[in-house]
């Protein structure tokens, strides 16, 4: 019987200590979203715009108060023997087009990308939360290497 006891505080001791280290281990991990994007991605939105093309996707961006930018774009849409290659953010409103702030890198092959941009300067962060910044997302493909859909993330 003491046997048990005493084995089952061990047991007990153990399983609180691992819990918190755990915690402590994961805690590091959660960080607050400053700025969150979830729009749509249009052809119809590129400039100029794209003749005979209707590809059509959902963009997915936020922006960590730890400078990190989290992406997701799927271009479901996308013409039969196309893929994607490539995106990016760049400065300008909805009628023009204007330089490269960030590269949103591409799966070559695929109509679906995501990533993580980790250790950004804060003087871009700045500008990816400031809404008086014009920008957008465009998105590139085999058939489009300028440009097969575009969100505008200004407001």
């Amino acid at each position: 019987m003491k046997t048990s006891v005493v084995l089952s505080v061990i047991v007990s001791s153990l399983l609180v200590i691992s819990c918190n280290k755990r915690n402590e281990d994961y805690s590091n991990l959660e960080h607050e979203v400053i700025k969150e994007w979830r729009m749509p991605m249009s052809s119809a939105f590129v400039v100029p715009t794209l003749q005979g093309r209707s590809d059509s996707g959902e963009l997915i961006l936020q922006v960590r108060d730890d400078r990190t930018v989290i992406y997701q774009y799927n271009i479901t849409q996308l013409a039969t023997n196309d893929y994607i290659h490539g995106g990016g953010i760049y400065a300008g409103d909805p009628a023009s087009n204007g330089p490269l702030m960030l590269d949103l890198r591409g799966r070559e092959g695929t109509r679906y990308s995501s990533g993580i941009l980790t250790n950004l300067r804060q003087s871009l962060i700045d500008s990816l939360i400031n809404d008086n910044v014009k920008k957008y997302v465009q998105v590139f493909s085999k058939d489009y290497p300028s440009g097969v859909a575009r969100a505008n993330i200004t407001p």
